[in-house]
């Protein structure tokens, strides 16, 4: 189809469509270009390049920089090395790797230094650093991936484990970036952990719950570190991963599947459902824990429901049927406001289970939103209208919620998938 002719679709209804603005679309694609050059930054104590979060952070956080680094391939694959080996280097002995990476907000020149308060790993090391090695065929960056993934799985196993159920615990608010969400909220659960170390439940009767997200994640770390075991040729390596993640895939169905519903909540100190329809359902899906015939199901009654997670504009980050979805749409809240870092890891798990038709759908809101408002990373979930950052953040990026990595890369990514602009 004609670039100048090409529509999309808005969400006030399914024949409400706008004209992509070929001229327009080009100068969006400049302004992401040019932002995210300028989050390619190099610290005194690390020389290779790295990709950084936001405009007014010199800091990466491991819930995005390792998927985002990971498009960022695309256009210098020596930043996404870079990126991932920062990671591989700040690593602690015990094997937890840095949630957060970076200096000081105002002295832009001092050297890197981590911090190990919580886990933030949205979407697996392991899997990115695979898809990273097979993309530039560099093998001794497999090799080093292969031994820094390997420890934190170890540290994930004995530190993440405390009730013996081989499900991977969720001990903070931040341990999956789930700022002001009820489902940590509602039980009373912090932020970090005590004394910024990823190791240490904090004290309450509501802690630590086994948690279907960070366990799909394991999951999906430990199948790629299969796939990494088999390039490097360690046959027996690589049964043992595949095992292990069996094993885990079917703990996370045992365990934190309702029967009853099909949704997958948090499993709290007494064995009980907590009844929170957050976005702990998105890594399992993410992390293809289901096979497709688990999938459908849980597509048709959640994923895809208006009255759940798909809204008009695609996700929520709450389910808006839940008693304890954010009606005021707070910024920075993972209660309800669709949020672009969940519609950017959609491209991991929508075509994989067949949902291409859908997946385009979402790519052309997203697309409309920046292109009528800039670039914002929270909206609302029925208007797109961009959410007003709050002054306690608006340190992310100056005065609003816009631009950053994940909001720039959504927009290449999507103009391209959509066949638009090269």
């Amino acid at each position: 189809m004609d670039k100048k002719t090409y529509s999309l679709r808005k969400a006030y209804g399914p024949d409400t469509i706008v004209a992509f603005d070929e001229e327009l679309g080009l100068r969006r694609r400049e302004e992401a270009l040019s932002g995210l050059r300028q989050m390619v930054h190099r610290f005194s104590n690390y020389e290779e390049p790295v990709l950084r979060l936001a405009p007014a952070l010199n800091t990466l956080w491991l819930e995005n920089a390792a998927f985002e680094s990971l498009l960022y391939a695309r256009i210098d694959p020596e930043v996404a090395l870079g990126t991932h080996e920062f990671f591989f280097r700040f690593q602690r002995e015990d094997g937890l790797l840095p949630c957060i990476l970076g200096s000081s907000f105002k002295d832009k020149t001092s050297p890197a230094y981590g911090r190990f308060g919580m886990v933030q790993q949205n979407v697996p090391l392991a899997r990115t650093s695979l898809e990273l090695a097979r993309l530039t065929r560099n093998e001794a960056f497999l090799a080093k991936a292969y031994a820094a993934c390997s420890r934190f799985d170890d540290w994930a196993r004995r530190y993440r484990n405390t009730r013996g159920t081989g499900l991977v615990e969720m001990f903070c608010m931040y341990d999956f970036g789930q700022d002001n969400s009820p489902r940590c909220v509602m039980i009373g659960m912090p932020g970090g952990c005590p004394g910024e170390d990823a190791a240490v439940c904090p004290p309450g009767t509501n802690l630590p719950v086994l948690a279907p997200d960070l366990s799909a994640v394991v999951y999906g770390g430990r199948c790629a570190l299969a796939g990494m075991a088999e390039a490097l040729d360690k046959p027996a390596e690589a049964r043992l991963w595949r095992e292990r993640a069996a094993e885990l895939r079917s703990l996370i169905v045992k365990h934190c599947q309702d029967p009853e519903d099909g949704f997958f909540y948090d499993v709290g100190p007494k064995g009980r459902f907590l009844r929170f329809r957050g976005t702990q359902l998105f890594p399992v899906v993410q992390e293809h824990v289901l096979t497709p015939e688990e999938f459908e199901p849980v597509w048709h009654r959640y994923l895809r429901n208006p009255h759940e997670f798909w809204t008009p504009y695609p996700f929520a980050s709450f389910s808006v049927s839940d008693p304890n979805f954010d009606r005021k749409l707070l910024p920075n809240s993972w209660g309800g406001p669709a949020n672009c870092n969940l519609a950017l890891r959609a491209l991991l798990w929508m075509e994989h289970y067949g949902k291409t038709a859908e997946l385009r759908v979402l790519m052309e809101r997203w697309l409309h939103i920046h292109l009528s408002y800039g670039f914002y990373w929270q909206v609302n979930p029925w208007t797109g209208d961009p959410s007003v950052a709050l002054p306690d953040i608006a340190f992310l990026t100056g005065d609003s919620m816009v631009g950053g990595t994940v909001c720039w890369l959504a927009y290449l990514e999507f103009a391209r998938g959509l066949g638009l602009l090269p």
